[in-house]
């Protein structure tokens, strides 16, 4: 700006001295009359500047402004929600996250910055969430409307601030703004409660225990154990049916029976554990303990970017090899039975097909197949018989994932798009869409489970497993 002006003050005083026809005259004229038409513009445009609310912030009288003057300093932290002109970050308080842009500009790490932020907003252990708030320097956390219906927080933890922090300012006429402060020793209540142990339905992104960094596969064994496929972090973390975090397995590297990166995972009725590894392009069987049973390679050429695995009724196992678009049928012990599919639209043919799962009464195959927006049945020798049309699929696509209730003969499919799940009848009939009871929302579902009408979602993108009773 300033050397805009420079350049304008320059041609000001040239014009001054030109000279036209042996006079400057003209050349004064223009000098002075140019800033007389400018000057009146620049007046007229503090109007609408004037009287704008959108980026302005009143001062006198106003109630927050007050507060936070009287109680509060400059340099003193809160966690808002991200919107870049928050009253509070308008009246010159300092935010901990704020619009990725105003993170990046005053020199925050944004990226590690937006995973503490939802855990901040989201963590449901009081423990964690007080030690996160010390370690970032946070004195204030404000809860207003923007962050209880913001798409970027899924299950906002506003009842645990008001369970154990202290409220210290509320007002309406601020979008229902509330404020906690943040002690600076525990408070009474948190002090007398015990460290929750790590569990599966807070999770969090991370190598910690109980933690995911974008896990794609889920599975209960025979005792209503949870494993999931933590595939970033190449192992297999086993939770108690209360989420609690029990045990993890699983070796990261090239050799025989270690992960790159664990899709797919199943669990037989001996407690056997079946691995896709989409990264080693095999199966991992391994036994109940972790330990390395055997490796599948799948028949030629092999297999390529295998992601799902699901086991039949006559302990036949079905491999979702999506890099050769096809459905892998193995025995128990690892001999290929069949094959099919191949490369298209057309019946029996797949494009990046993500899931299958199998009927435990009729043996019936289905395999979900997005990007042709449809979900394809057959029988359990690979002959096509139907296919149930998804106008919910299509691009872009995730980890389309589907699971079936016998019982109910309901088949559950999920979407990394949508933050509901399908269901439909074994006919295909769609019945209704499902959506957590208590509020919470889905964040890019890539894998479903299920046992005792319970139905167990993995979000990919939350880093954490949601439970729904059907």
């Amino acid at each position: 700006v300033i050397i805009a002006n420079l350049f304008v003050a320059f041609a000001l005083w040239r014009l001054w001295h030109l000279s036209l026809g042996g006079t400057t005259l003209p050349g004064k004229f223009a000098a002075i009359l140019i800033p007389l038409i400018i000057i009146p513009g620049g007046v007229i445009d503090f109007f609408p500047v004037h009287n704008t609310g959108w980026s302005e912030v009143t001062y006198r009288n106003d109630p927050l402004i007050a507060w936070l003057n009287k109680n509060t300093t400059p340099r003193e932290i809160f966690l808002t929600d991200r919107f870049v002109n928050h009253p509070i970050l308008m009246a010159g308080r300092r935010v901990f996250y704020g619009w990725p842009y105003y993170a990046w500009s005053a020199g925050y790490d944004a990226s590690k910055r937006d995973r503490v932020y939802i855990e901040l907003f989201e963590s449901k252990d009081p423990w964690k969430v007080y030690r996160l708030l010390k370690e970032n320097g946070i004195k204030y956390v404000g809860f207003d409307g923007a962050v209880r219906q913001a798409q970027f927080i899924k299950r906002p933890n506003e009842q645990l601030y008001a369970t154990y922090f202290p409220k210290v300012f509320e007002d309406n006429r601020y979008n229902g703004l509330i404020i906690y402060k943040v002690p600076e020793t525990p408070p009474a209540k948190l002090s007398s409660l015990p460290e929750a142990a790590t569990n599966m339905f807070d999770g969090g992104r991370g190598s910690d225990k109980g933690q995911f960094d974008g896990p794609t596969g889920i599975a209960v064994d025979g005792n209503g154990n949870i494993l999931v496929a933590d595939t970033n972090n190449a192992r297999i973390e086993k939770f108690a049916p209360s989420g609690t975090f029990l045990g993890a397995m699983g070796i990261k590297g090239i050799g025989y029976g270690q992960l790159g990166a664990p899709n797919g995972i199943a669990v037989d009725r001996a407690g056997n554990i079946y691995v896709a590894d989409a990264a080693r392009h095999r199966v991992e069987k391994l036994a109940p303990d972790g330990n390395v049973i055997d490796e599948w390679k799948g028949p030629d050429p092999g297999f390529y970017g295998p992601r799902r695995i699901a086991i039949g009724p006559d302990h036949s196992i079905y491999v979702v090899d999506q890099g050769h678009t096809r459905i892998v049928k193995f025995s128990p012990d690892g001999r290929v039975l069949t094959f099919w599919g191949s490369k298209g639209s057309g019946d029996g043919q797949f494009d990046d097909h993500t899931s299958v799962t199998v009927d435990p009464k009729t043996n019936r195959v289905f395999v979900a197949d997005p990007i042709n927006k449809r979900i394809q049945v057959f029988d359990s020798n690979g002959h096509f018989l139907t296919k149930w049309l998804i106008p919910e699929w299509g691009r872009p696509y995730g980890f389309e994932d589907l699971v079936i209730d016998s019982k109910t003969g309901r088949l559950y499919a999920s979407s990394a798009n949508m933050n509901f799940l399908l269901v439909f009848d074994l006919n295909g009939n769609r019945v209704s869409s499902l959506t957590p009871r208590n509020g919470e929302r889905l964040d890019r579902p890539s894998a479903l489970a299920l046992v005792n009408s319970k139905l167990y979602v993995l979000n990919m993108a939350g880093n954490r497993v949601t439970a729904i009773d059907l």
